[in-house]
């Protein structure tokens, strides 16, 4: 997993943490951090996915697509799992959770969205520099 989805999902965690400690809702912030915890494991588990799938597509296996089903099925399993858990600390901290796992998903946007801009403009310099 790259450094920035590690760091954004610390920056988020504290950002949501303090804002719900300075409106006094402790609870709200363990739901927060586990929605943000949540999505940083599903985001790596697909990043690991993708990377072993290409693997086994490289070396010829015929067998990718059976397993890319079966981690597909536990990596949401595991998802839903993780929310179960949320939800079991109490019903409050379930909308806190999908609210930090949006936000954290949301962020990975903005961060692939700032990276592909940047991308087009450094070969839009190049291709005016030729």
């Amino acid at each position: 997993m790259r450094r920035s989805v590690i760091y954004s999902a610390l920056a988020i965690g504290v950002f949501g943490t303090l804002l719900l400690w300075m409106i006094k809702q402790i609870p709200l912030a363990i739901g927060w951090w586990g929605g943000v915890a949540i999505g940083a494991i599903n985001f790596s588990s697909l990043l690991s996915n993708v990377a072993h799938t290409r693997k086994e597509a490289e070396q010829g296996s015929g067998k990718v697509v059976s397993a890319l089903r079966k981690r597909f099925f536990v990596r949401y399993l595991a998802l839903a799992l993780g929310f179960f858990l949320i939800i079991q600390l109490g019903k409050q901290q379930l909308g806190s959770a999908l609210a930090g796992f949006v936000s954290f998903y949301i962020v990975m946007f903005l961060d692939y969205f700032f990276r592909i801009r940047k991308q087009k403009q450094s070969v839009e310099a190049g291709s005016s520099l030729s």
